[in-house]
């Protein structure tokens, strides 16, 4: 049995969108912290909205030493068929296997049973679009690039864009997303 009350479930799916149906993403959208993930209050107390969603589907909190694993790597995503259970030493192997660490270890030293940690070929990071985080794609930002040149307003393109002046100017000025052309 859930320790959620039922107001509070209540309360937490009326801030997701499940509009795309039951095998597509579902955004939370009430407040995310920095990393993009949901954050939801129950008695003064944040929690992390993917978390909830699986305390809510199965009944059951997780254990302390459990974090709840998102299938789709959509980190507003709360819907319970895209989560897991899982250890943060999982999670970072399945980030790691999916191209989206900043770092990996060579095949070899897991081998050997090192672990040593070595900074991926710029190549094999993800960045631009491949970045789970990213806001923009790279015809986005050539878009940018194209209406800055042409002398529209830093803070006009930053609301067609639904990114701060700021950002949006280190990606007009090429600060950001280099390698896009």
């Amino acid at each position: 049995m859930s320790r959620i009350p039922v107001e509070a479930q209540a309360r937490f799916w009326a801030k997701v969108d499940t509009t795309g149906g039951i095998f597509a993403c579902w955004p939370w959208l009430g407040g995310r912290n920095a990393k993009g993930y949901g954050s939801f209050a129950i008695g003064g107390r944040h929690y992390m909205a993917h978390r909830i969603a699986m305390e809510i589907a199965t009944g059951e909190p997780l254990p302390p030493d459990q974090i709840a694993m998102h299938t789709c790597d959509n980190p507003p995503c709360v819907n319970p068929a895209h989560l897991r259970p899982g250890t943060v030493a999982e999670n970072q192997r399945d980030m790691a296997e999916k191209g989206r660490a900043p770092f990996r270890q060579h095949p070899e030293l897991i081998r050997r049973g090192e672990r040593h940690w070595f900074r991926l070929h710029p190549e094999l990071a993800a960045r631009g679009s491949r970045n789970g985080f990213a806001k923009l794609d790279e015809d986005a930002v050539r878009e940018i690039r194209r209406r800055w040149s042409a002398g529209e307003s830093r803070t006009d393109l930053a609301a067609a864009f639904g990114i701060s002046p700021s950002n949006l100017w280190l990606v007009a000025t090429g600060r950001r997303w280099k390698h896009v052309a």
